[in-house]
């Protein structure tokens, strides 16, 4: 089965070039590496489409993501970004991992797919089937075929997984 992902409507394109764009990604990176939302907040202006999404969903989505680590770690937490590529719906992009440790033990993950076409910014979305994501193992447990899914998949649906093996 393949995924489509649909592009922004070209508003983005009108106005931004390529120093703007990477201004924008730029701060972006840096509101994920801090889990804080202001940072970018700024930079997204009315009228801008990121995810299929306008910009107070966008922002909101993004505000969720981070405030789901700041929930479950409870306590100091440490991002780290690595480079990585997505292996799902647009393989072979470029993608931002966000791998979030707490006292230098995993905890969680999520990612981004910054879009760019000639240095300009097309589009940012979450990405959940990127190179080195973790793994969660699912339907063993009721007599079923094990599944593998992407543990910020499963993380974001809700599920509890400190009871899930991971890779």
């Amino acid at each position: 089965m393949s995924v489509i992902h649909l592009n922004t409507t070209g508003s983005l394109s009108d106005y931004l070039n390529a120093e703007k764009s990477q201004l924008i990604i730029d701060k972006f990176i840096e509101s994920c590496l801090k889990c804080d939302i202001t940072i970018f907040e700024p930079f997204m202006v009315e009228g801008d489409n990121f995810q299929n999404k306008e910009r107070v969903e966008f922002l909101e989505s993004l505000a969720s993501v981070f405030n789901r680590v700041k929930i479950f770690t409870r306590s100091v937490y440490e991002v780290e970004k690595i480079d990585s590529i997505c292996t799902g719906c647009s393989k072979g992009k470029d993608v931002k991992h966000f791998k979030i440790t707490t006292n230098g033990k995993y905890h969680s993950e999520f990612a981004y797919l910054i879009d760019t076409e000639n240095g300009v910014l097309k589009d940012i979305y979450r990405c959940h089937d990127f190179k080195g994501c973790e793994q969660v193992e699912i339907g063993a447990d009721k007599g079923l075929p094990p599944i593998k899914i992407s543990a910020s998949m499963w993380d974001e649906m809700g599920k509890d997984s400190t009871w899930i093996d991971r890779e």
